[in-house]
């Protein structure tokens, strides 16, 4: 329910009032509209909370406003709430007088619902709506078959795969009564329909899986093993592929042999292909392991307000529905199974994919995104980077013929994988080994441990924002992101203009495969050979991470970087990251810059000039040998190039 408050302020957002709309006009009537339920005061009071405010100011009168933002289609508002409040934030003891957003709601007109019955009155009532009160309803399954049929039928991108059959080397079959369901391992030749369902699951813990397919369960497996049997998601998983009317369906841990490291490799090279010729993708998408299942009960009441109003200048009434603006963030991208490394490939190949939240049921394909509350559409939070970004293929983008949307897309999603958790280290290239094959079918470019040759350059100039570690098993050469362990992490790139000018030559780079038929996997070793600038560099203390320092001249044609600091010829500041937290205690390295960007600024009296040199740190391994520890970049105040007196030299990175 909402309070008087909250229901004027929306209706004044309906009819587009564009001042700020007074709220509450006190903290104890927040707390009043708290206690008698409303929505959109509970959550006000739970980010009022996590809030440093100085309550002991005078709380100025109103308390909290509401205010338009956007209203760029006729069926959609977008709006937030925010306090007028003293805060303190970084509770330095000085208060900010300043209006501070707390959270962002949307109002979206939808189609008129018709109830359900066996909902209850007062449930009925306050949602109006066709929900049921479980995500495995046959309402929620009628909703899965409309999305599908509509994709299957009217989607030119979903279906570019269509006509071409491609089966993988083995399926789980549906056989046995309704009643008394059982599933059979099959291998390729005995598959009789290439329309197959996959499956997209949190494992959770080492061991914890029931049944997996190994020597052993092979026999077993090939008898068949009750649905009964199996943990609860699996169960889900049958039950919807039932429903669904699909006979095959593929799961990880019972379709390749765990014991076999020899299949495992094998299978993982493919693992791009049986996601990219599913029909339908299915997710366990709020499940953290494969005991919780996929289906959940559920309450909307405190996520979904639905409401009836008339707009002046209309007839007839229209629905809206009132939701949090982030709540597809909240409930697809940020769910435990898509913090998971090897589940953005699955999201990003599949043409369509069914998200089983804890609330409702969302929809994802290559044309629209949809849920239950929202089936003809939702509209997301794409301002957030790794929302939005997954079902962006490459094949929607070669209409274009533009190279820039490639290497961004490509950016972006590194940058998502890079905030995924592997369970193991020496996944993270193989774990996006399938993206890289089919960007490399609409872009070809030779493959480099997780960069491009054709954008390698730029692809060098990574880093991350905080400190991590070098796995103990290799990965990837040292200039590749995939040699650190970044898992849950911001992994940021350089962005040069098209004012940018390379100082870095590269002559030739390249990879040893570990399997030599998978050019898009495990890699033993790497290199790059270049013609570069190469600056000596010393610290004068201990570095914190992303310090600040000053480039300096040196009186013998080297160059030091200071923390703080020191009498030299010229000065340049600049910002440092190292790769690893042991490289943080290194007193010397060297600066190679890859390239300097130049920023000219608006035509006027005095036009303003500015450039930064972005560039690597190394460490001598041997000879003219390196390894790459960290990431630089200078800001150059004048037009001098730091580095004019030193002469380029060739040299290897690792």
């Amino acid at each position: 329910m909402l309070c008087s408050f909250c229901q004027d302020a929306v209706q004044k957002i309906l009819e587009l009032v564009q001042d700020d709309i007074a709220h509450h006009s006190s903290h104890a009537g927040l707390v009043r509209s708290v206690e008698e339920g409303c929505l959109i005061c509970c959550k006000l009071q739970e980010e009022l909370a996590r809030t440093p405010i100085d309550w002991g100011r005078p709380i100025p009168d109103p308390f909290t406003y509401w205010r338009l933002i956007s209203s760029h289609r006729v069926d959609f508002r977008l709006l937030y709430v925010f306090h007028s409040a003293h805060y303190d934030p970084d509770r330095s003891g000085r208060p900010v007088e300043t209006w501070n957003p707390l959270f962002y709601y949307s109002l979206k007109a939808v189609p008129r619902l018709t109830t359900t019955a066996g909902l209850s009155g007062e449930r009925n009532a306050s949602l109006a709506t066709v929900f049921s009160d479980n995500t495995g309803s046959s309402q929620t399954i009628s909703q899965i078959k409309d999305w599908l049929e509509t994709c299957t039928k009217t989607h030119v991108s979903c279906n570019q795969r269509r006509g071409r059959t491609w089966i993988p080397p083995r399926l789980l079959e549906l056989c046995g009564s309704d009643d008394d369901p059982t599933i059979r391992l099959r291998n390729r030749p005995e598959i009789t329909s290439d329309r197959y369902l996959t499956l997209s699951h949190c494992w959770g813990a080492i061991g914890s899986q029931k049944l997996r397919l190994t020597a052993e369960s092979f026999e077993s497996f090939r008898r068949g093993i009750a649905v009964s049997d199996l943990q609860q998601t699996f169960q889900d998983m049958a039950d919807i592929a039932a429903r669904l009317g699909f006979q095959y369906f593929w799961v990880d841990c019972m379709c390749i042999f765990q014991d076999n490291a020899e299949d495992w490799r094998q299978q993982s090279s493919v693992m791009g292909k049986i996601y990219a010729n599913t029909h339908l993708n299915i997710s366990a998408t709020w499940a953290a392991n494969s005991s919780e299942g996929c289906f959940s009960d559920r309450d909307l009441s405190g996520k979904l307000q639905y409401i009836d109003s008339l707009v002046r200048g209309t007839v007839e009434s229209t629905k809206w529905v009132l939701t949090p603006w982030n709540f597809w963030g909240d409930e697809v991208e940020r769910a435990p199974v898509n913090l998971r490394g090897w589940v953005l490939q699955e999201r990003v190949l599949s043409p369509r994919v069914v998200h089983f939240s804890e609330t409702q049921v969302y929809w994802e394909c290559r044309d629209f995104r949809a849920c239950e509350a929202f089936p003809n559409e939702v509209l997301i939070n794409e301002g957030r980077r790794d929302d939005g970004i997954v079902k962006r293929l490459p094949s929607n983008m070669i209409s274009s013929n533009d190279d820039d949307k490639f290497e961004d897309y490509w950016i972006h999603l590194t940058q998502k994988y890079a905030t995924c958790d592997l369970t193991f280290s020496t996944d993270i290239l193989i774990a996006i080994s399938g993206v890289a094959h089919e960007v490399h079918k609409w872009r070809p470019s030779t493959y480099l441990a997780g960069l491009w040759s054709r954008d390698l350059l730029r692809g060098l100039t990574w880093y991350f924002l905080v400190f991590h570690e070098r796995p103990e098993s290799y990965t990837a050469p040292s200039w590749s992101w995939a040699s650190v362990e970044s898992q849950g992490s911001s992994l940021e790139y350089t962005s040069p203009t098209s004012e940018a000018v390379y100082q870095m030559d590269i002559l030739e780079a390249a990879t040893t495969l570990k399997n030599s038929q998978d050019p898009f996997g495990e890699v033993t070793d790497g290199f790059i050979r270049a013609r570069v600038h190469l600056a000596i560099t010393t610290f004068s203390r201990r570095l914190d991470y992303g310090s600040d320092f000053v480039l300096a001249e040196a009186p013998d044609d080297t160059l030091e970087l200071f923390v703080a600091a020191r009498s030299a010829s010229k000065k340049w500041p600049g910002f440092l990251y190292f790769d690893a937290s042991d490289d943080c205690h290194l007193q010397e390295t060297c600066f190679v810059p890859v390239y300097t960007d130049i920023y000219q600024g608006p035509p006027g009296a005095q036009p303003e000039r500015r450039q930064t040199m972005h560039g690597l740190l190394l460490l001598r391994h041997e000879s003219s040998t390196y390894r790459r520890v960290g990431y630089a970049s200078v800001f150059i105040c004048d037009n001098e190039y730091p580095l004019h007196n030193i002469p380029k030299r060739e040299i290897t990175i690792i």
